[in-house]
């Protein structure tokens, strides 16, 4: 037998000559930062920085207190005047122009609800300016303005302006801000929060109700089925309805900032679809039966069983589609349903638009003005018969006239005029919650959705929904409130 020739492993290379990390390594991140609370110290002496956190770091590096001459002394006068800050550091800051920068959500918050005032510092190494931001109304005002869905991201950014660096000046208008600074408790909405009320609220009455059973008090049971049922049904819904392409669905979408109701230039909405808050975001599909099938957000997924194209004269059996959003506007107690067209030629579909309709608060009608620049416009025989359908609702319908992008100032006087006459003419006008409203769906979603430079003319029509609403006690929270009560109340005339 022939022996194998032993195979030659390939040589090693030593590795003597190659340096070890044998100690342990300062990261550069902890070495600005070191420099950045120098710098820090260095700008507002006198000052006295207190509390430094080092690693238990949850968003606040260092408390400073504020000291004042003496008079006739060199020391200082302690003042009890504090306020918390948070540095952050970067080696240079190259642009010329303002700049933003990023932070968590959850540590914008924090800053937001804390007891004392909260300076959040970015210091520019290079040039050894430190630019600050005071975390205020002023500033969550600002951040609601540019996006008034935040609260859904990851990240709030926040805007410094090259302009605010910390100096002798600004010293003292610092100083002048923490002296006038008081602490008001902030309330904060956040994902999921209206529901996560709901659910507390139920568990209490629920866990009285079984008191009740326990110790004989039968005869409150029915009160508190009661109490239990509109605690659940605290949520109040706006509907939107009208023609078909008229621009429902670009509506729905503009007012949650999201793309979730299928648009297209043909019928699309099948069947009703529901925007409720809630965390996390889903979807779950109601069938005729009783089933129900959930999935993860997904437009693919809603389109399969809302859109006309997918899911052709409801062919599934869905009774609605309820879509679960981070949503500010929802979270105020409020869902938004987009309702398929009243005047859809299939007679299942127009039943479930008309019992979702009935079951309406406030109920937005839209209509396009578009064929206005061709002189084709008009209020039609359909609205008007749309319009007797829910007459007995009337105190609730909000004229919504869409797609003014499409026309000039010159004819959009005419079509006002026009539209004012006409519902006159037929006694509509004092039936109306409110006054007829002119809006660009598309525009507003472009803005909201798209970032693009437009106007935002949905902005004016959330403000008169959410008055409406609220000054009737029509939103969810002050429901919630008003049926919790009932319940605490029912409680009293036990004890």
């Amino acid at each position: 037998m022939a022996k194998k020739k032993a195979s030659k492993k390939a040589p090693t290379k030593s590795k003597t000559n190659e340096p070890k990390n044998t100690l342990p390594v300062r990261h550069s991140s902890h070495i600005k930062e070191d420099e950045s609370l120098v710098l820090f110290k260095q700008a507002i002496s006198p000052w006295m920085v207190n509390d430094i956190k080092g690693d238990l770091d949850y968003g606040v590096d260092a408390v400073i207190e504020i000291t004042k001459d003496k008079i006739k002394s060199e020391n200082k006068l302690v003042t009890g005047k504090k306020f918390n800050v948070q540095l952050k550091a970067t080696a240079k800051i190259k642009s010329d122009a303002d700049f933003t920068i990023n932070v968590k959500h959850t540590t914008f918050l924090y800053w937001y609800q804390c007891t004392q005032p909260v300076l959040i510092l970015l210091i520019d190494l290079s040039s050894k300016l430190i630019y600050y931001k005071w975390i205020d109304d002023k500033l969550m005002l600002e951040i609601t303005k540019r996006n008034p869905n935040w609260h859904a991201n990851e990240t709030v950014s926040i805007k410094f302006l090259k302009n605010q660096s910390i100096d002798n000046k600004t010293l003292v208008e610092i100083e002048s801000f923490v002296y006038k600074w008081t602490y008001k408790p902030k309330k904060v909405i956040t994902p999921g929060e209206y529901y996560n009320n709901v659910n507390e609220a139920v568990a209490f009455v629920k866990a009285f109700k079984e008191i009740t059973v326990k110790y004989g008090f039968n005869e409150f049971n029915l009160q508190i089925d009661e109490n239990l049922n509109e605690i659940s049904d605290s949520i109040f819904n706006i509907c939107i309805i009208g023609p078909s392409r008229v621009g429902k669905s670009t509506l729905i979408n503009a007012l949650t900032y999201r793309n979730m109701s299928p648009v297209d230039t043909l019928p699309t909405t099948g069947v009703p679809i529901v925007m409720i808050p809630g965390h996390p975001e889903e979807v779950c599909v109601h069938f005729m039966d009783g089933t129900k099938k959930t999935n993860k957000i997904s437009l693919d997924f809603i389109a399969d069983y809302a859109d006309q194209k997918k899911n052709k004269h409801n062919h599934k059996d869905v009774s609605l589609v309820n879509v679960k959003l981070n949503s500010t506007f929802l979270e105020k107690g409020f869902s938004i349903t987009d309702v398929p067209g009243i005047d859809d030629i299939n007679e299942k579909i127009k039943t479930i638009a008309k019992s979702t309709i009935y079951s309406a608060d406030a109920i937005l009608y839209v209509i396009s003005v578009a064929p206005h620049k061709d002189g084709e416009f008009k209020i039609t025989d359909q609205h008007l018969a749309d319009l007797r359908e829910i007459k007995e609702k009337m105190n609730r319908v909000f004229l919504i006239f869409n797609k003014t992008d499409k026309l000039s100032k010159t004819e959009m006087i005419s079509l006002k005029k026009y539209i004012n006459d006409t519902l006159l003419d037929y006694g509509i006008s004092d039936l109306l919650a409110h006054e007829p409203i002119y809006i660009s769906s598309l525009k507003s979603f472009e803005k909201r959705v798209l970032n693009k430079n437009c106007a935002d003319s949905v902005k004016n029509l959330e403000e008169v929904i959410v008055k409406y609403l609220i000054n009737g006690n029509l939103n969810g929270v002050t429901n919630l409130l008003s049926n919790f009560a009932s319940s605490l109340e029912l409680i009293r005339q036990m004890i």
